[in-house]
């Protein structure tokens, strides 16, 4: 009987010691930073323009960075504004991330080096004192990419993974879309997003991620979110970026 009081005792801590072992490994993942950033070509192109007009693309035409054709039809220039104090933010069509100083009256322009291609859609998704949120769709030359511009240390960088710790991760349904909105047509691409529960992170370029149609802040994140503009709580995707990360990536 003794024996086997000593043997319920060795088996016991050894269940002690694995379950300590499995929690110190969950802690040890639960510690893992918010987000992952790689160095981007996008950058700083030219700064402090004077400029008079309003469409980017004759900006870029006053700098040599842009030869329109005579007569040829100039696209519409302008993807998503943001204003921060005196500062303008423009996402574009072809001419890059534009900011515009209300005070000076200057402009920078931030791109690849080989852009200032028409049609090569950059939209600005949110800005603030510290950060730029904007992403680019397909080119030849450039897959979709979110990326995040940091004004304090003047440098950009793609946002290649970011954690799913708290995520929502939302899913299509057409059920769903017939009993909530009969009318709505449907999307050009359904998602779901359900699988990433199993990862650390989502890739924004392989999730199809890079394009949240809007971030929000709060006082510790900033909060990504995607699908929101169909009002359905099921379909919306949100993803958490800790401020404190971004700060320490950013050294």
């Amino acid at each position: 009987m003794r024996v086997s009081v000593l043997n319920i005792k060795f088996l016991s801590t050894l269940i002690l010691i694995g379950i300590g072992f499995s929690c110190h490994n969950e802690i040890q993942e639960s510690k893992h930073q918010s987000v992952i950033l790689i160095d981007s070509d996008f950058q700083m192109i030219r700064s402090d323009i004077q400029f008079d007009g309003d469409n980017l693309f004759d900006l870029l035409a006053k700098e040599g960075l842009y030869k329109r054709k005579e007569g040829a039809y100039l696209p519409g220039d302008k993807v998503g504004v943001f204003q921060v104090g005196s500062i303008i933010w423009h996402g574009s069509n072809g001419a890059g991330l534009i900011s515009h100083d209300q005070t000076t009256g200057l402009y920078t322009i931030f791109n690849y080096p080989d852009g200032f291609i028409p049609g090569f859609h950059i939209r600005i998704v949110y800005a603030d004192y510290d950060y730029v949120f904007f992403y680019h769709g397909y080119e030849e030359r450039h897959i979709p990419s979110l990326l995040v511009y940091s004004q304090k240390k003047a440098e950009i960088r793609k946002i290649e993974k970011i954690s799913t710790s708290d995520a929502q991760l939302g899913k299509f349904s057409w059920e769903k879309l017939k009993a909530t909105k009969p009318k709505a047509n449907p999307p050009a691409m359904e998602w779901n997003d359900t699988h990433l529960k199993n990862k650390l992170y989502a890739v924004p370029s392989e999730d199809h991620l890079s394009n949240p149609s809007s971030i929000k802040h709060s006082h510790l994140h900033y909060i990504l979110n995607y699908h929101e503009d169909w009002g359905i709580d099921d379909f919306v995707t949100r993803l958490y970026i800790s401020k404190a990360d971004l700060e320490k990536l950013f050294h």
